[in-house]
């Protein structure tokens, strides 16, 4: 409405300068309501995301607890593979038949791997040794069948019959070589 509409409806003019002292036009009001109502929006987008961010949040500190998880199992695994090679050695070392057999008489529980050496694995192996002696092999090498030739000598000048005789075969030929009527003496 306008001064003159309000003045054909016979306000008087205080009445109409204190309507419009507090009135607001129509474009000023679609203003700032059209403000207004993107304010709401984005409050609403706010606490939308704001409980986004909350679920962001316990999802990542689920991950991270996940990875320290598979992190502390990947760690004990790999101490327990490094354990498990080192006593692995160290029975093939002490010279044990079959290792399932010698574990079994270990105590596990006492075995640490510290710093990179084995602890504990050493006295119960040396005790085992001892009280289990079947659990080993005899580490001497044990030679069975012909005992080999010794190396040809040099033969004297003067050979005999029977040192001729026990000659073998090679040490034959090269009395061949070296001296044809004594070897031909012995072999008619």
């Amino acid at each position: 409405m306008t001064k003159e509409e309000l003045k054909e409806l016979g306000l008087e003019d205080e009445a109409i300068t204190t309507i419009f002292k507090n009135f607001v036009p129509k474009g000023q009001f679609n203003k700032v309501n059209d403000e207004n109502k993107a304010m709401k929006e984005d409050i609403k987008a706010l606490k939308e995301n704001s409980e986004n961010s909350a679920e962001l949040k316990e999802a990542m500190t689920k991950l991270q607890k996940d990875a320290k998880e598979r992190e502390e199992a990947y760690t004990k695994e790999v101490e327990r593979l490094k354990l498990d090679n080192a006593l692995t050695l160290a029975i093939k070392n002490a010279g044990a038949k079959g290792e399932k057999a010698m574990r079994a008489y270990l105590d596990l529980e006492k075995i640490k791997l510290e710093d990179g050496k084995l602890v504990g694995a050493e006295e119960q192996i040396e005790a085992l040794k001892t009280a289990e002696a079947w659990l080993f092999t005899n580490n001497a090498p044990q030679v069975e069948g012909v005992k080999p030739a010794t190396p040809p000598a040099d033969k004297p000048e003067g050979v005999t019959r029977e040192q001729f005789n026990k000659m073998t075969y090679t040490e034959k030929a090269e009395l061949f070589e070296k001296d044809p009527d004594l070897f031909k003496e012995f072999t008619e």
